[in-house]
């Protein structure tokens, strides 16, 4: 057994403490060196810390002192909070506060409300934790103790940076830091630099890392203390290990074992084990790390250490995970939620529940995994921690992607996305859109895709996150080996494999090797493709997802060669396999080419029942159910971001003026207290003077009294330095937030840009338009960036079709729909053949009734109103079949200069209203020369300054007056007149109107 020893530079004070406990013969004293014994025992030796703790106690009680009765509970407390008996430590802070309360002992309420702050912080509960630090430092700035002002401001930042809100934790550690260094602290000093350097690690800025850390081992190694020393070189090591500089992490966490052994404090030890295990996990070395996680867990055994132990038996459950290890893996972990469950710490419960759950999802057993999230799920409320629930909600969203249930998986990654949003976790927020892109792929969505994963590239380029930008660059490629763009699919490939290669990553290898084997499968080089295959069946220790895929894709390979009989025995495994784990993707690949071998070999009922089975799920992957819900849930999460960052943006403002306000307030305050000190300086000056005239006998009584009241100025003086300081945070807060202000503006202006070009993207261009109509315009004005209105076009069997519509809405809700309805148009016109009007409307109405309900079946109130024309010649004539939904048509005939209009159906599409009227078809027969015109509200509703409508009338006059220029020219015309008539008037809806000549 090792001996449970404290550090050197502890024992000397221990000591030192003791001798002076023997020496003294004052019970105050006395009282006061049981406490700070106690309190240095508190983390090492719970039943020394307990017995002097009562000591001083019973010491107190018999002089009848209730400040030493409170800070000797304060000392048990922490004594039984550092051994993890977080419910009876929590008694003794309340009776802290209360015992203080009662005899007006500042300190100790500060102390009571400190204690609470570090349990809470302890058991996870980080709100409450900031709640109880900031109720202490208000009574420590308020009795003016600097060091302890500047303990709370460590505290406050420290439990920020546990909660993972750095940039509130680098403002409280930076203004313990330097208060710390103003008082002559500079131990505190040291440790305020050394949280720094975490924060700015975890903020990805590496170069100010390193400088924290550097600046805190100076500090600590001229004070000649070697435990801390040690601390700082071992979260160095961590560092070096995010930088992937796994040579110099080596040499620090040596660096600090040494240290540790020195002093022999094995607790030290211990921690290093963890940094050491980590260091050899990010290499792939599985036996070395899970070497020194035994080795870290033997200690904390031995130290009765349970929660540390329950840390490193998560570990090495993890090890043997990576390594599809799996019933190890399981052991270790139920190992581990043993211990967290008789600990009650929620947090860890859900920890532990998280890793078991990903282990049945890795093993492909998805209902199992599920229902480990959803008692996370079901912990909510209780956790408090938005970051673990959004681990949870992606890992069900990855079941449902394997189970192909595309819906539920994007609709389970979104919530995950707006939580990591919320939270401003960027590495999370990557993966995020990495599994939102390949959602998107797999519904052929290849813009929608590609946009999410280049945002996922871009983020993790400024994380230098590179075993993710492998992952990364291996979707992008497969996103353009869909799109049959070979060489740049090739291009991603190979530069996924050079930075797989460059960090030692055998899985990530594999991966890379198997998308460039399958790369050229689809370029029909099979015997390429079974090279890269062998290349990964030769790699130990990869998972059975990779075996799986290179049976199957050597298979297909395999086909291409005309090997057939080898490639049935392939896919025939592949696809048994594949099927027990509802992997459909692979299902579909392996029956596809299944078919085609058994046709080869002439067994054609066999390449029949293949053939049905991918079917029947290329159907399920790929249905035009699935993309719709798809759409509106993307819709839909759109929607909210849009509603967050108003919500955001007027907290902001919110903030701002706060701020303004207190910064305003310390301004007066600071200002009547300098008022009043020099008034009160003056005063004393002058009775001062007084005395010394009225009696020279006072002299010394007299000069004490001045003694005294400089040191009170010297006092006062040092608060006001301590206000100026609070509004000077202030306003570096107030240009912080105005930064993330115009951040946020930034963003918001991309999404939109970005929408525009989607939306742009599905309107037909004017070289197709022309393709079809020999003459025409189209006066397209969105009101906001992108539009409600639209416009389609296509031709059909000699037929031509145009549509013109106006959907609920502008701007980006009326945006979502027109995509909804270019999907649905594509849906009945292209693929459905269908050219008659009235039934295209009847099509689009009941789809908008049976698909656009909420999760509680009730009617969600979108739709629009649309005009849809086919256009067949006729010899010298031309037949135009027209139906509309709350929309006319208008026309004029050569020769005619009187405009005439046919009024749609008054029932717009999507209206619950209105259910047994008919949309009615009119078909009329035009002479060539003729001209049509139709289009939305817009234009008619728009108001000039005096708050007049622009009018059908006047607009039916324009389209007359001007019907025989040509179409272009009316367009101008039309325009014109419009500005004109709105001139310093904002627009009011999205416009709208197109006219053809026959």
């Amino acid at each position: 057994m090792l001996p449970i020893l404290v550090t050197a530079q502890n024992k000397r004070l221990i000591d030192s403490l003791s001798q002076r406990l023997k020496n003294t013969a004052s019970d105050k004293q006395k009282i006061e060196l049981y406490n700070s014994i106690a309190w240095q025992y508190r983390r090492t030796h719970l039943s020394k810390n307990q017995h002097y703790a009562q000591q001083a106690l019973q010491l107190s009680e018999q002089i009848g002192t209730a400040e030493g009765k409170a800070e000797a509970y304060y000392a048990m407390g922490g004594g039984l909070m550092e051994s993890g008996k977080y419910d009876e430590a929590s008694k003794l802070y309340h009776r802290v506060l209360s015992i203080s309360k009662n005899v007006q002992y500042s300190l100790g309420q500060a102390k009571g409300y400190n204690g609470l702050g570090a349990l809470h912080e302890y058991k996870q509960s980080y709100a409450q934790s900031i709640m109880y630090h900031r109720k202490s430092l208000e009574i420590k700035l308020r009795i003016g103790i600097l060091p302890e002002v500047a303990n709370s401001y460590y505290n406050i930042g420290n439990t920020y940076r546990r909660w993972e809100k750095y940039d509130s934790a680098a403002v409280y550690i930076h203004k313990a830091t330097q208060m710390a260094l103003r008082i002559g602290r500079t131990g505190q000093a040291a440790d305020s630099y050394d949280i720094l350097a975490i924060i700015k690690e975890n903020q990805g800025k590496f170069t100010e890392a390193l400088e924290h850390y550097v600046r805190a081992i100076s500090l600590w190694e001229k004070m000649g203390n070697h435990a801390q020393t040690a601390l700082i070189y071992n979260d160095k090591g961590y560092l070096y290990q995010r930088m992937g500089e796994f040579a110099k992490a080596l040499y620090a966490h040596n660096k600090a074992l040494a240290l540790y052994k020195r002093i022999n404090y094995i607790k030290g030890c211990s921690r290093v084990y963890f940094g050491l295990g980590s260091l050899y996990w990010r290499q792939n070395k599985y036996t070395q790390a899970i070497k020194y996680y035994r080795q870290a867990l033997q200690i904390d055994l031995q130290l009765n250490r349970q929660m540390h132990a329950a840390s490193a038996y998560q570990n090495i459950g993890g090890l043997y995970s990576d390594q599809a290890k799996y019933k190890e893996a399981l052991h270790y972990y139920r190992k581990s939620l043993e211990i967290r469950l008789k600990s009650g710490n929620k947090y860890q419960i859900a920890k532990s529940y998280l890793y078991i759950g990903q282990v049945y999802k890795n093993k492909n057993e998805y209902n199992k995994a599920r229902k480990y999230y959803l008692k996370i799920i079901a912990m909510k409320n209780q956790l408090n921690d938005d970051i673990h629930i959004a681990k949870t909600y992606y890992g069900l969203g990855v079941t449902y992607w394997y189970s192909g249930n595309y819906p539920k998986a994007l609709d389970y990654y979104q919530k995950a996305l707006s939580t990591y949003q919320k939270n401003n976790h960027k590495e999370e927020i990557a993966r995020c859109y990495d599994a939102i892109g390949i959602v998107h792929a797999q519904q052929q969505n290849y813009a929608l895709a590609l946009k999410f994963l280049l945002e996922s590239e871009m983020l993790k380029k400024q994380l230098n996150d590179k075993s993710s930008l492998i992952y990364c660059y291996n979707n992008i490629g497969n996103l353009y080996q869909d799109n049959h763009q070979y060489f740049l699919a090739k291009a991603y490939f190979e530069k996924a494999l050079t930075l797989a290669k460059s960090i030692n990553a055998p899985q990530e290898i594999a991966n890379t090797y198997l998308q460039l084997g399958y790369l050229e499968v689809k370029k029909k080089n099979p015997s390429q493709a079974i090279a890269y295959f062998s290349k990964v069946k030769k790699m130990n220790n990869i998972n059975t997802e990779a075996l799986l895929q290179v049976k199957i894709y050597w298979g297909v390979a395999c086909v291409y060669l005309k090997d057939f009989p080898e490639a049935l025995l392939l896919l025939n495994e592949g696809l048994k396999t594949a099927q027990k784990q509802h992997r459909l993707l692979l299902v579909k690949v392996a029956a596809k080419n299944q078919a085609k071998a058994y046709e080869a070999l002439g067994s054609y009922k066999k390449a029949y029942n293949s053939h049905q089975i991918f079917k029947e799920v290329s159907d399920s992957l790929n249905n035009v159910k699935v993309t719709r819900k798809i759409t509106l849930l993307q819709a839909r999460h759109t929607f909210n971001q849009e509603k967050d960052s108003m919500q955001r943006v007027q907290a902001q403002e919110k903030a701002l003026f706060q701020n303004k306000m207190i910064q305003k307030d310390l301004t007066n305050r600071l200002q009547s207290r300098t008022l009043l000190f020099v008034s009160l300086g003056l005063l004393t000056t002058l009775l001062f003077a007084f005395y010394i005239n009225k009696s020279r006998q006072v002299k010394q009584q007299l000069n004490h009294i001045l003694i005294n009241q400089q040191q009170e100025l010297k006092y006062k003086n040092e608060i006001l330095e301590m206000s100026k300081e609070e509004i000077t945070t202030q306003r570096d807060m107030l240009e912080e937030q105005k930064q993330v202000l115009s951040l946020y503006k930034d963003r918001t202006g991309q999404s939109f840009r970005s929408a525009r070009r989607i939306q742009k993207a599905f309107l037909p261009s004017k070289e197709y338009l022309s393709s079809i109509f020999s003459d025409f315009f189209v006066l397209y004005l969105p009101k906001d960036v992108v539009s409600g209105d639209f416009y389609w076009a296509t031709e059909v069997n000699n037929t031509k079709l145009m549509v013109v519509g106006d959907c609920t809405g502008h701007g980006v809700s009326g945006a979502f729909t027109t995509m909804i309805t270019h999907k649905l148009l594509d849906q009945v016109i292209n693929v459905e053949q269908t050219i008659c009007p009235v039934t295209i409307l009847n099509k689009m109405q009941d789809a908008f009734q049976q698909k656009l309900m909420d999760d509680k079946n009730r009617y969600v109130d979108i739709g629009l109103d649309v005009t849809v024309l086919a256009i067949e010649p006729k010899q010298s004539q031309v037949q135009i079949n027209f139906a509309g939904a709350r929309q006319s048509l208008c026309y004029m005939l050569p020769q005619n200069n009187k405009i005439h209009y046919i009024p749609g159906t008054r029932k717009s599409i999507g209206g619950m209203r209105l259910k047994n009227r008919k949309f009615e078809n009119h078909q009329i027969l035009f002479p060539e020369g003729s001209l049509l015109y139709m289009g939305s509200d817009g234009l008619a509703d728009q108001s000039n300054s005096d708050s007049k409508r622009f009018g059908t009338n006047r607009l039916l006059e324009m389209l007359e007056k001007n019907y025989q220029l040509s179409m272009k020219r009316q367009k101008n015309k039309l325009m014109n007149e419009l500005f004109k008539y709105m001139e310093g008037v904002e627009q009011r809806d999205d416009i709208l109107w197109v006219g053809v000549k026959l």
